[in-house]
């Protein structure tokens, strides 16, 4: 028997563990935020440095190098002029967007699942993953992008295509490999939309894209004055070659631990070796877990969610954007990365956690059906 909530209390209970979520997220990174300098990573002033210098008069790619994530040069700028001078504001509004985006994953988790303990236990993952403050909108760009394409799903539109562009120059320019990826993903949806036929598909598609081209057309008109789109991409593809090249892929050992293992693993407890490995098979999971998704999804013709419209080509976007963003954030070192591609993948994990019971206790059924047809 199914256990139902009334809608009211549903939400009622959302809403409370939203809140909770948010104030315990906040507190949890705010109070150990883990950084050597003022709570934040050196790699954090990469990215706050330049946004002090538009505070003095400085404009990217005129005055200074930008590797292309402008967007967030000047919301850093915005969060010294609004909330204070220093790392303490930096900080605290690195905290709020992270603690927001949890909130909004715990929200996702739970629509996939149709679970509020499924929902809730994906987040608790994606918080103690732990991104790293600077790295925000990597969670951020996703936790918005993926309830916004599955509302798509549900209804195509020409408002909603609009956002849909929008957010992806949004992504772009905070980083340009996050409007890539965004529209990899909305491609992946609007092309899997069965009900449509294939040319109304590739029509919205097309839009689409045209829409996003039209939107970030004044920042290549900028770059084109200031030394070049040409010259401009190609210097921002070298440093980002030179960044891989610095830390490059590492396939590490599942029972073999580079910094030493403790006195158990070296006594031969297997939970001490994966303990002590942990990063490694938290790595290989993450590289797993879409394909697993997809294979899974490909068991059944509702994505064992009957009661969700559009669950398969929900849930195998996200799943190729989980596939997609390992491909792009996962490198050395891991312990910094793991988080980076957690959005989509906790969602999975979510939608998983209903999906295999459903997937094992129907299969007998299914074979017992098959059984009596043989014999007929």
């Amino acid at each position: 028997m199914k256990l139902s909530i009334a809608p009211r209390l549903r939400t009622a209970i959302l809403v409370a563990l939203s809140i909770g979520i948010f104030i315990a997220s906040w507190l949890f990174r705010f109070n150990d935020p883990g950084g050597s300098f003022a709570g934040l990573t050196d790699d954090h002033f990469f990215y706050v440095v330049r946004g002090w210098q538009i505070l003095f008069g400085d404009i990217p790619v005129r005055d200074f190098v930008d590797h292309g994530a402008p967007l967030y040069y000047y919301i850093a700028a915005a969060v010294q002029m609004l909330f204070g001078r220093g790392t303490m504001s930096e900080l605290a509004f690195s905290t709020t967007m992270l603690s927001v985006s949890a909130v909004i994953t715990f929200l996702v988790a739970t629509r996939a699942s149709g679970s509020i303990i499924a929902g809730l236990a994906a987040c608790l993952l994606h918080v103690w993953l732990g991104p790293r403050f600077y790295n925000y909108p990597k969670v951020l760009v996703y936790a918005l992008a993926i309830p916004l394409l599955w509302r798509y799903a549900d209804r195509p539109s020409a408002q909603l295509r609009v956002w849909l562009a929008v957010l992806t120059v949004v992504g772009f320019l905070f980083r340009h490999d996050h409007g890539v990826f965004v529209a990899i993903a909305t491609a992946v949806l609007m092309l899997s939309l069965s009900e449509l036929p294939l040319k109304e598909r590739l029509r919205h598609f097309v839009i689409y894209g045209a829409i996003a081209l039209a939107l970030v057309t004044p920042y290549f008109v900028f770059i084109q004055m200031n030394g070049g789109v040409v010259s401009y991409f190609r210097q921002a593809s070298a440093w980002a070659e030179r960044d891989r090249a610095r830390e490059p892929i590492v396939w590490p050992g599942l029972f073999d631990n580079p910094d030493g293992e403790s006195d158990a693993a070296k006594a031969g407890s297997l939970v001490a070796q994966v303990r002590d490995n942990g990063a490694a098979w938290v790595y290989y999971t993450e590289i797993l877990l879409p394909f697993f998704a997809l294979f899974i999804l490909a068991a059944s013709r509702d994505g064992f969610r009957p009661e969700w419209p559009h669950a398969r080509e929900k849930l195998a976007m996200v799943a190729v954007l989980g596939a997609v963003l390992d491909a792009g954030f996962l490198r050395s070192p891991l312990e910094a990365r793991l988080a980076d591609p957690s959005v989509p993948l906790v969602i999975l994990v979510a939608w998983m956690l209903v999906a295999l019971p459903r997937l094992l206790r129907d299969r007998p059924a299914r074979d017992a059906r098959n059984d009596n047809h043989g014999d007929r």
